[in-house]
């Protein structure tokens, strides 16, 4: 009993009659230079390797100088095989260590996967965490949860942003949104639009809803389309035919254009995200959502993630509600005639001149022209004339959601 470990690596490697084992070649399976060993386990692997040398249990732990009922224990799986142990397996047979303790972490793991029960809350936990921006949340009110840590505060109020009564229905609100693009629609864009909802209900219109009074209104928006400073008009205007406007902020990540969806008392609400801050794409977003609103009956919750693209953009991919706002939009702005009509008259080469012109004679600000031109012609370049910025003249009258200004509130 008292030799030293190198007395008992030399007697291992004088009794050796196999060869070093290399590493894995599949799961489960150790390679000899005569044969695979299979084993699942690094009381099975120790067993094999027992029976190819021609020993007993009681061999081996006389070499290894240690008690045969704690071998006796790592052979039958119910002791694990640490990794001084596994080192003087490797001395004796020639197995890498690592090979033991892979089994053994493998065993472990399976036993694990067999044995656990999984809390169900868990997995919806490290889903809406992973997938929304919890603390960005709490910080622009979107919830009212006390911290981040806090999870069942931050389930409940997340309860209440998407109107359900589990968590398992959030998936229900996701799914049920139409799109113009169903495949990029995420748990992120949801949330922005119930948003839009929850911070539009209660706010006071000056009109009441009537498919009608809104398409006489477009009349009224369609002169707001000269400058810059007319878009302070509009929150009004649709005010007064009973629909409802708010600017939102996205959440990081969850970029888009716009959506619409009807309150609590089941009045339409539209939300800009104003991401691109041009006049001309105003005009678009909010145009393409306005169609939304005159067409379904009721009002069904949609979101636009990116409507930039030309008329064509649009496939058959995509539902036909969306080609229709798509092009009502881009028909508002300027019918695709009088495009037709002017480009005939300037040829290939459009000036500056002409554009403003034109555009002074159609009643709308050169950019959006322009735009229209550009796409037509796929040169995105090719004037100087750049859309102005809407944003802080379009808050003036609306409801606003983010950008460091008071949540919900309409900015004076």
């Amino acid at each position: 009993m008292g030799r030293t470990h190198r007395d008992r690596v030399q007697q291992a490697q004088s009794m050796k009659t196999i060869d070093a084992l290399p590493a894995p070649v599949a799961p489960k399976q150790w390679r000899t230079r005569n044969a695979v060993i299979e084993a699942q386990s690094a009381g099975q692997l120790i067993s094999a390797l027992l029976i190819k040398r021609g020993w007993s249990q009681r061999t081996l732990a006389r070499i290894l100088d240690v008690g045969e009922s704690r071998l006796t224990r790592m052979i039958a799986d119910k002791q694990p095989v640490d990794a001084q142990f596994a080192l003087l397996l490797q001395d004796v047979f020639g197995a890498p260590a690592e090979q033991f303790l892979a089994l053994r972490t493998n065993c472990e793991l399976a036993d694990a996967r067999r044995t656990r029960a999984l809390d169900p809350k868990f997995a919806e936990r490290v889903r809406l965490y992973g997938e929304l921006p919890i603390g960005d949340m709490i910080r622009r009110g979107w919830l009212s949860a006390r911290a981040v840590h806090d999870a069942d505060d931050v389930a409940a109020e997340l309860l209440k942003l998407f109107d359900v009564d589990c968590a398992e229905r959030i998936d229900d609100v996701v799914q049920a949104l139409a799109c113009d693009d169903d495949s990029r629609k995420t748990l992120l864009h949801a949330a922005w639009l119930m948003r839009l909802r929850h911070i539009c209900s209660g706010q006071r219109l000056s009109g009441t809803y009537a498919p009608q009074r809104l398409r006489e209104g477009l009349v009224q928006l369609r002169a707001q389309m000269r400058g810059r400073d007319d878009v302070r008009n509009v929150p009004a205007i649709l005010s007064s035919c009973g629909v409802h406007l708010a600017i939102i902020e996205p959440l990081n990540g969850g970029e888009l254009d716009g959506g619409c969806i009807e309150t609590a008392d089941g009045v339409p609400a539209i939300g800009l995200s104003l991401q691109y801050d041009r006049l001309d794409h105003f005009w678009l977003v909010l145009r393409h959502q306005l169609e939304h609103v005159l067409n379904d009956s009721p009002l069904t919750a949609s979101l636009d993630i990116d409507l930039s693209g030309g008329h064509d953009r649009l496939t058959d991919l995509v539902a036909e509600r969306e080609r229709a706002a798509n092009k009502a939009a881009h028909e508002f702005c300027i019918a695709r005639k009088q495009v037709d009509e002017f480009l005939e008259t300037t040829g290939p080469i459009v000036t500056e001149c002409d554009l403003e012109e034109r555009a002074g004679q159609l009643g709308l600000h050169p950019s959006i022209l322009a735009t229209e031109i550009t796409q037509r012609m796929q040169r995105p370049n090719r004037f100087r004339c750049t859309a102005p910025k809407v944003r802080a003249h379009l808050a003036a009258g609306a409801v606003v959601d983010g950008w460091g200004h008071p949540t919900g509130k309409r900015m004076n």
